[in-house]
């Protein structure tokens, strides 16, 4: 066997390797662009400044990280997702989890909703957008997964339609609006 051929090739591959690898500053931080702007090529793979490795998903469907955890390939910082070539999610993830802003939109660009996650958990504000005029239609928060204090139902005009208090994920008043603002209900729960 020819050890010296196998040990020029592998180090060959080696430097090849090392040679493509480009080097990225944040994997939270990446835009849309990024990709573009680094040449950024699918399956290729990347690297931070503190040396962590990242294996490159750039195609017409999403684009995004993967950070290698326990032997699996796992979504890592901001990742996007496309339906015809537009932008339709954008997400944050720690090794896996979803972690930080969810954004969803509707085929014109405009926002549909958003929630903030926590290690998988819906943690923090959430709104979800009327289409047709981009008016907030409701919007509370989550609490370890569970939703907690006001939420808020508007019609398409932006005037409160109903106001939900919750507690630990269940609800403990709840109070119904008319059209008009003029609230015609008020009720509370044990």
């Amino acid at each position: 066997m020819n050890y010296g051929k196998i040990s020029a090739a592998l180090f060959f591959i080696i430097f090849c390797f090392a040679a493509t690898a480009q080097t990225i500053d944040n994997p939270f931080t990446i835009t849309q662009n990024t990709f573009t702007e680094l040449n950024l090529k699918h399956h290729s793979f990347a690297d931070d400044k503190e040396g962590n490795q990242y294996k490159v998903i750039n195609s017409t469907i999403e684009k995004g990280l993967l950070i290698k955890v326990n032997d699996e390939w796992k979504k890592h910082g901001k990742y996007f997702r496309y339906t015809s070539g537009k932008l339709t999610q954008e997400n944050s993830y720690n090794s896996g989890k979803k972690h930080g802003k969810e954004i969803r939109y509707f085929s014109d660009g405009q926002k549909n909703w958003e929630y903030e996650y926590s290690e998988d958990i819906k943690n923090g504000p959430f709104k979800i957008i009327y289409q047709k005029n981009g008016q907030i239609c409701q919007e509370g928060t989550y609490k370890n997964g569970k939703k907690d204090g006001e939420e808020i139902y508007r019609y398409e005009t932006g005037i409160k339609k109903q106001v939900k208090t919750y507690q630990n994920g269940k609800v403990i008043r709840a109070a119904q609006y008319n059209s008009e603002g003029v609230k015609i209900s008020d009720n509370t729960y044990n």
